[in-house]
């Protein structure tokens, strides 16, 4: 082969003008050919290549999402303050509690519970349940209930009775520690004074709204008199009882008293009232 006529293979060098710099990210190739003793160099452009940048989301974007974020939050602590109960202290029983037991501080603990809101007839303090006694077997750990205890007699008045009665006989808003007289009417024809100045121990029932409404009322009486308790007993089994707060004035004398409605509609007279009429 003549020496003039030989060429070398394509080599890769960068396409540069003169006084300008190479292109980022742009390849050329070159041929190296010999002819007639001298050695030309033909460049071609290599495949472009480009590169495409990740864009970070603007400044809008990211005030956008955060307030997305905020509102979210926002929902879900308002949606679990709606319907989270709040946690209340209740007393529970220390150890196993049986009737007839009086209960004292070291016998009961207070414990932090959630309830709704409509719960009735827990103890809140441990005072409000000290001196009562337990009606019902409760387990240690286990709540303490209004229901499971009672006022215990106290003094003279140590005969105890339970009168059940309509909501609408007994006295509204009666509580422990009132005294109170009570009636029974026999039929229609008399209503007698059967107990008088008796002290309320404790007012159960008489709810008329939400679960256990009830038109009953238990009210738990202490006295001192045995003949008074067994005319209520007879009374709550023959006749109807009323109850009412204790009148200033009413004495045991005047246990007894009648009230006997005149044909037509007009005011009775006791009995001894008629004959001092006639």
């Amino acid at each position: 082969m003549p020496p003039h006529a030989w060429s070398c293979g394509r080599v890769a060098v960068p396409k540069q003008d003169p006084g300008q710099a190479p292109a980022k990210g742009v390849e050329v190739t070159s041929t190296l050919t010999r002819r007639n003793g001298r050695a030309s160099a033909e460049s071609e452009p290599a495949q472009r290549r480009v590169e495409r940048r990740v864009g970070l989301p603007s400044g809008r974007a990211v005030v956008g999402g955060l307030l997305m974020a905020l509102a979210a939050v926002g929902t879900f602590l308002a949606y679990a303050d709606a319907t989270a109960d709040d946690a209340i202290e209740v007393l529970i029983a220390s150890n196993d509690l049986a009737p007839g037991d009086t209960i004292d501080a070291g016998d009961v603990e207070l414990v932090p519970v959630e309830l709704p809101s409509r719960v009735r007839g827990l103890f809140g303090a441990v005072d409000a349940a000290v001196g009562r006694q337990v009606v019902a077997p409760v387990g240690a750990g286990e709540l303490l209930l209004a229901s499971s205890t009672a006022v215990p007699v106290q003094g003279a008045e140590h005969l105890e009775i339970a009168i059940t009665l309509p909501a609408s006989r007994a006295v509204g808003g009666l509580r422990a520690g009132e005294r109170v007289d009570v009636f029974s009417t026999w039929s229609s024809d008399v209503t007698q004074l059967i107990a008088v100045d008796a002290r309320v121990l404790e007012v159960s029932g008489g709810a008329r709204e939400g679960l256990g409404a009830s038109d009953t009322t238990v009210v738990r009486l202490a006295l001192a008199d045995f003949a008074q308790v067994e005319a209520l007993v007879h009374a709550q089994a023959a006749g109807d009882v009323t109850m009412v707060r204790a009148a200033i004035g009413t004495s045991v004398e005047d246990i007894g008293r009648e009230y006997r409605p005149r044909p037509g509609g007009a005011d009775g007279l006791r009995p001894e009232d008629a004959e001092e009429g006639d």
